[in-house]
């Protein structure tokens, strides 16, 4: 009947304003941020340190796994890479390439991008999807980089902050706490602000006080500094976090979460996504064909002899050494496609820093054969006699057994599977 349909009718319009009014009066969900930053170079683990923690396949990997939950908002503090030179550059390049991949949507260039040069970094800035946010450097008083970004569907705005310490030719650095406490004194009441911290932990109050009172509890600060997992900054006003080091953590952080920050820790567990896997592939063949391995300075030293020549007279040390893990330190690299990476094969040669030592015409000084710790040794070796040797002691380990490579190194637990001599 008609009034049937008509009740019908006025029932579904009652329906629907009742969930329009739900709706508006529901609270928005805050956006899940998801903060990395000072990787240090890290593009991937040293494949040596166990358990083997971070790299961007892996961080890629966890993020589809979050992503799982809901969407998310990766930001970067920067500090990417912490050197200058060519390979830094091949680098922060591969490096902006997997960010892409992931979803990036900001970067806060730190003293380690701008350490390669303003120039370089503009330039690459186009490689980047996602835009390079910084507040307080300027060059001929103009800012050097977008002073902030508006996050699309959010209330939220996005902020880079650099130190007044920064050093980088032609760029002017403002207070950070006074560039920002002009900047929030512009915003509406209604936005909500990230700032990413490049500078020192100790300057979180500071960048605090610059903030209006009502706005301080609302803020998130987000800390480039060194560390090892992500954790909030202890007696913040606002919502600070250090986001840990060296690619190993991601924090994740929802402002209306109970708590609002969690770490996680790419775990060897991870798995490794695919896209970015190649794009490590692409740094690795990039290494290989600028032939950067063979581009280090070197220091003036004596000749080597090379591990054979040593077999005649100390035949018990060469036999106890023959089986170990040292023997085989490049084929560790060639499994991994690293054997062309300084930063990789200093540690899996003899004498790489040296004018006389390993290069890719010596092959036969790969691996971490006797003189790799006991130095150059051909006039020991033409002449028997009694030349000045190195004796190593346990500290001289740690010149490749450091906390990055190798985290549970342990002389007196190490040294017996190597135990040759008296």
């Amino acid at each position: 009947m008609w009034w049937t349909k008509r009740c019908a009718a006025v029932a579904c319009a009652a329906l629907a304003l009742l969930a329009l009014t739900v709706c508006a009066t529901l609270p928005t969900a805050q956006p899940r941020f998801v903060f990395s930053g000072n990787d240090l170079g890290f593009i991937r683990p040293c494949g040596c340190s166990k358990p083997v923690l971070g790299g961007i396949a892996r961080r890629a990997g966890m993020l589809h796994l979050l992503r799982q939950e809901g969407p998310l908002v990766p930001l970067s503090t920067g500090n990417l890479v912490a050197e200058s030179g060519v390979q830094q550059q091949v680098k922060l390049e591969h490096m902006l390439f997997a960010m892409n991949a992931m979803g990036y949507k900001a970067l806060a260039p730190g003293v380690g991008e701008f350490g390669l040069g303003l120039d370089y970094l503009r330039g690459i800035a186009s490689l980047a999807d996602f835009p390079f946010v910084c507040l307080n450097a300027t060059q001929a008083g103009e800012p050097v980089f977008a002073r902030s970004v508006a996050l699309e569907g959010t209330a939220w705005r996005v902020t880079g902050l650099v130190p007044t310490d920064m050093n980088c030719a032609d760029v002017v650095v403002e207070d950070p706490v006074a560039a920002l406490g002009a900047f929030a004194a512009g915003l509406d009441a209604g936005t909500e602000l990230v700032v990413l911290w490049n500078g020192p932990e100790e300057m979180v109050e500071k960048l605090e006080q610059a903030l209006p009172a009502a706005r301080r509890a609302r803020t998130v600060i987000a800390v480039a500094c060194v560390g090892d997992a992500p954790r909030p900054i202890a007696g913040a006003a606002s919502m600070a976090v250090a986001v840990g080091s060296k690619g190993r953590d991601l924090l994740l952080l929802q402002a209306d979460a109970v708590p609002y920050w969690r770490s996680i820790r790419l775990e060897e567990s991870v798995v490794l996504d695919a896209e970015c896997a190649r794009i490590l592939d692409a740094y690795r063949d990039v290494v290989r064909g600028e032939n950067l391995v063979s581009g280090n300075p070197r220091s003036s030293s004596a000749a080597y002899s090379g591990g054979a020549s040593c077999r005649e007279c100390h035949e018990d040390c060469t036999t106890a050494l023959a089986t170990s893990g040292h023997m085989r330190a490049m084929q560790t690299l060639e499994r991994t496609r690293d054997e062309r990476d300084p930063e990789c094969v200093r540690c899996h040669v003899v004498g790489y820093d040296d004018s006389e030592g390993w290069t890719l015409e010596k092959p036969a000084l790969a691996n971490v054969d006797c003189e790799a710790c006991h130095g150059p040794s051909e006039a020991h070796a033409q002449t028997q006699s009694v030349t000045p040797v190195s004796k190593p002691a346990p500290r001289s380990c740690l010149r490749c057994h450091d906390m990055d490579n190798s985290p549970n190194f342990d002389f007196d637990t190490y040294w017996p599977k190597i135990r040759h001599g008296k």
